[in-house]
């Protein structure tokens, strides 16, 4: 039998017009043992269930600090930044390609692939346009804004957190030292897109 195994999508940057976008893929090894344990520390961080952007840098910091250094229940956060293209959909899907080539023995996997906000016809193209690219994807499906999920939330704050260090929007130091951190113990791990122009086709990657 095929191993089960899931995929939370979120992105940020659509209103850059194209100049950063940014598309983060968690991927649990436990999804249910993670889902729990990261509603806990939404709750004990003070983070709660808001997004990133609306959130205090202490709260922020100490929720990310948690999760990223815990070692009970893994995961990896794969990540693309995305420069100078608007083919969002075809950047959103070459890095959940991408994040799942980064999976061991991943042709024998049945992947769910669970992406924030998507509209069921999306839900088809994601779906055709991944399995034409050799993932077994079981089923794409999108995660309404109403729905409580704690891990499309971890993938949103990544997304934030991400953008902020691109951007320099975060200068503290603390903060920079745990993106240092979290990738060199590869619970982050960047993936490389070749860079697109703007409305022109896949965003391929090396």
């Amino acid at each position: 039998m095929r191993r089960k195994l899931y995929c939370y999508v979120d992105e940020t940057g659509q209103d850059t017009k194209g100049e950063l976008f940014i598309v983060t893929v968690i991927l649990p090894e436990k999804r249910d043992e993670l889902k729990a344990y990261v509603t806990h520390v939404e709750h004990v961080s003070g983070k709660g269930k808001f997004k990133w952007g609306r959130v205090e840098p202490d709260y922020r910091y100490r929720y990310l600090h948690e999760l990223f250094t815990q070692k009970t229940y893994p995961f990896t956060a794969c990540y693309a930044i995305h420069e100078r293209t608007d083919a969002y959909k075809e950047a959103t899907i070459q890095t959940i390609s991408a994040s799942i080539h980064t999976v061991d023995d991943f042709k024998n996997c049945a992947f769910t692939i669970l992406v924030d906000g998507l509209n069921e016809k999306d839900q088809r193209y994601y779906g055709y346009a991944l399995r034409h690219q050799g993932i077994p994807s079981k089923k794409v499906r999108g995660i309404k804004k109403d729905e409580n999920d704690a891990l499309i939330r971890l993938a949103d704050s990544i997304c934030g957190f991400v953008r902020d260090i691109q951007t320099d929007e975060i200068t503290e130091e603390r903060f920079i030292r745990l993106f240092r951190k979290a990738k060199t113990s590869g619970v982050l791990v960047e993936l490389s897109p070749k860079k697109t122009p703007v409305g022109r086709g896949n965003s391929l990657f090396r």
